[in-house]
């Protein structure tokens, strides 16, 4: 049998393609949680994989983070899928908050990963609602991966998505 390529809630990498592909473990220390604002995971997986990680949400990711028990290190939104009282409460919880006019192209998660510091990624919130958010998500997130040439992960307690790129 082979060995697990993934585990919840550690996040923990495996022997992965252990004949073309060398993937090491993601250090949890190393790897920054992005928390969009789709469908919510649940507040015991979340708050669980979020130990010793930087948290970055877009607009509602802070709502999901604040349920678990979390706090975000930066929250990047146009307050458009969230409340004031939730962008006051991440203020006053020690959050950076960057607020954006909600009349803008690029969407809170785009805007997000254009400031995220260097890392590899782990991605929640992503899944449910329109398939276009989740579209765009995804190949916003493969854009991310493929210009940093790091390992990204969109997971939440009941599916993942391992983003791979050629070679």
């Amino acid at each position: 049998m082979a060995a697990k390529l993934f585990v919840l809630p550690e996040l923990e990498l495996r022997v992965m393609f252990h004949v073309k592909h060398h993937a090491a473990a993601l250090s949890p220390a190393d790897t920054l949680l992005v928390v969009a604002g789709g469908r919510g995971p649940k507040t015991e997986w979340l708050h669980s994989v979020s130990s010793d990680k930087k948290i970055y949400c877009a607009d509602r990711g802070t709502e999901y983070c604040f349920a678990a028990g979390c706090v975000p290190t930066e929250l990047f939104g146009d307050c458009d899928s969230s409340s004031q009282a939730v962008y006051r409460q991440a203020r006053a919880a020690g959050t950076v908050v960057h607020s954006f006019n909600p009349a803008k192209d690029d969407t809170d998660l785009q805007l997000l990963l254009h400031n995220l510091p260097e890392g590899d990624i782990l991605a929640s919130g992503i899944w449910g609602g329109r398939f276009d958010h989740l579209y765009s998500n995804v190949y916003t997130l493969l854009g991310v991966k493929k210009q940093r040439d790091c390992r990204v992960i969109l997971a939440d307690d009941k599916e993942f998505m391992l983003l791979l790129t050629e070679g």
